[in-house]
């Protein structure tokens, strides 16, 4: 199978299309998709006791799919310990940028295509509710407002420096960017929740519940089922706890082959390569699921760390099943993954 077309997309920049069936709702009326291709928008709102901070990344899907992962891992690393903000761990190069004022932290996040930054920003402890922010974004990426009916199933609640705060991965058409205030609500359009029209349009695919009802998955022999990690559908440990094991659904390619290798490489400490050769990384492997690709990359030194990873690519999704952990303990255990990726049954099989 040729690595290089194994999670590529097929496009035609210099035409613009009408964008009927957004993943994450319905389109504004007369939205298209920009030659780039539909916008991506991750966010979290985290109250805290004197302000609300917003954390924010927003771009052509086709580069944000790849960084939900480190996007969450930077929401998973803020401590509100000081007053004067959160501290925070940058995600594999990453790159932060102080040169804008308004903001607290400006990240930069290199890669091909367009220039990519994470913001975080803060704002008074009244800075609109939940329902307002979401509803701003949304019209940020062309989707048209919800009501609070279908505030839950938009968002997902995380935990963040132990307290709760909410998740939002939506993906649209593209639209005029908006500033980082929430609209007042009295100026807001009321969104019409209850319209046939809307009713009948285009539904995003199944949930993560759905899609965890159809999982099925072979437990290996001395792995511990966990509380999915944020994103996932499913996460499990081994070796004593050392050793993480993720499946995580991600929609479309989910950023391409050769970025989603480099940022795995970061992780393990080796130095990112060109894609073309970052993909002769990932090599066949048998899986009851699909074509399936396996990629087995280990840092170098003392304590370094190994990930073992399978992609399978299965209709609107890429699967991707992960374990990471001490370079020794995960080699011990790739027997194990690579069984677990042969007998996977994912939703729809």
């Amino acid at each position: 199978m040729p690595v290089l077309a194994f999670l590529s997309g097929c496009s035609k920049p210099e035409e613009i299309f009408e964008y009927a069936a957004p993943r994450d709702g319905v389109a504004k009326p007369g939205a298209k998709v920009s030659p780039a291709g539909p916008t991506q928008l991750l966010a979290a709102i985290i109250p805290q006791p004197d302000a609300t901070w917003f954390v924010k990344l927003m771009g052509p899907a086709s580069q944000l799919s790849g960084l939900g992962e480190p996007f969450m891992t930077l929401l998973q690393s803020l401590k509100f310990e000081k007053p004067e903000g959160p501290t925070f761990s940058l995600p594999a190069g990453w790159v932060r940028d102080n040169t804008n004022p308004q903001r607290f932290a400006t990240l930069k996040i290199p890669g091909p295509g367009e220039s990519l930054e994470a913001t975080i920003i803060r704002l008074g402890a009244q800075a609109g509710s939940n329902l307002d922010n979401i509803n701003r974004w949304r019209g940020q990426i062309g989707l048209e407002p919800i009501g609070e009916k279908e505030l839950a199933s938009t968002t997902k609640e995380i935990s963040v420096a132990g307290k709760k705060a909410i998740f939002v991965d939506i993906t649209g058409p593209g639209g005029a960017k908006g500033g980082p205030f929430a609209m007042n609500p009295s100026r807001q359009p009321a969104p019409q929740t209850n319209s046939p029209a809307k009713e009948a349009s285009p539904r995003a695919p199944l949930n993560p519940s759905q899609k965890d009802q159809d999982l099925s998955v072979d437990i290996p022999q001395g792995w511990k089922e966990v509380p999915p990690k944020p994103l996932s559908l499913k996460s499990f440990q081994a070796a004593n706890g050392t050793v993480d094991i993720t499946i995580t659904p991600l929609s479309g390619p989910a950023g391409g082959l050769g970025a989603n290798i480099n940022r795995w490489r970061g992780q393990v400490g080796l130095v990112p390569v060109d894609n073309a050769q970052a993909e002769t990384d990932a090599k066949p492997v048998a899986s009851t699921a699909g074509k399936a690709l396996l990629v087995d990359l280990t840092g170098m030194g003392p304590g370094a760390k190994a990930i073992i990873a399978g992609i399978v690519a299965k209709g609107p999704d890429t699967w991707f099943i992960k374990m990471m952990g001490p370079a020794e303990a995960v080699g011990k255990e790739k027997s194990n993954l690579t069984n677990l990726i042969k007998t996977l049954k994912l939703p729809g099989m």
